[in-house]
């Protein structure tokens, strides 16, 4: 899925995570965070001003249909949100960028050409910004706790997932229940 905030498609999309991996591959099945506050703070301002006053559809259409799909089980019907793409944190004041090629599918407002390049140069530069990304290696004794208002992770799949001989990631998720999005100048989320 590349870097996400987890179900950043939901009204109020979570707050903190803990997660905890049972099993993982022998070698690799690591997963890498990036800083969003620092991503969105390294763009230059007329970027930064344009994407302030912006909201992007974020939606869980896709995922749900691949559950579907594969046979696996559908919690419930699918939601899509409208969520400022420069997010302000309601602890620290830091702006944050809020979108992620899972789930993030257009900015409202602009041309789909438009959209789609600039998604993709913010996508990009989330991804290859490597200096402000960590890397956790898992063992039994991990737990990882992260802020998904201002961070993005992705599991790294540098393994063969669907060789069951080298084994699988499984664990758990723990979510807490964050606000609704707001944006800078008070931007609000919309559905």
């Amino acid at each position: 899925t590349g870097y996400h905030s987890d179900v950043s498609y939901e009204h109020q999309p979570p707050g903190i995570t803990i997660l905890t991996l049972l099993s993982v591959p022998s070698t690799g099945g690591d997963t890498g965070w990036v800083s969003q506050v620092a991503a969105y703070e390294r763009l230059s301002d007329p970027i930064k001003k344009l994407l302030e006053g912006l909201r992007a559809e974020h939606s869980g259409f896709p995922q749900g249909e691949g559950a579907r799909r594969d046979g696996k089980f559908v919690r419930r019907e699918p939601v899509k949100s409208e969520h400022p793409i420069v997010r302000v944190h309601p602890g620290t004041g830091q702006k944050a960028l809020f979108i992620n090629p899972g789930f993030t599918k257009k900015i409202l407002g602009l041309k789909d050409e438009e959209s789609d390049a600039l998604l993709q140069l913010l996508f990009k530069h989330i991804s290859q910004s490597q200096d402000i990304q960590v890397r956790v290696r898992w063992d039994d004794t991990t737990v990882s706790l992260w802020d998904n208002r201002v961070t993005a992770h992705t599991a790294i799949s540098d393994y063969d997932v669907e060789d069951g001989k080298e084994g699988l990631r499984h664990g758990f998720r723990i979510t807490t229940l964050a606000e609704k999005p707001v944006g800078v100048a008070g931007l609000a989320s919309v559905w």
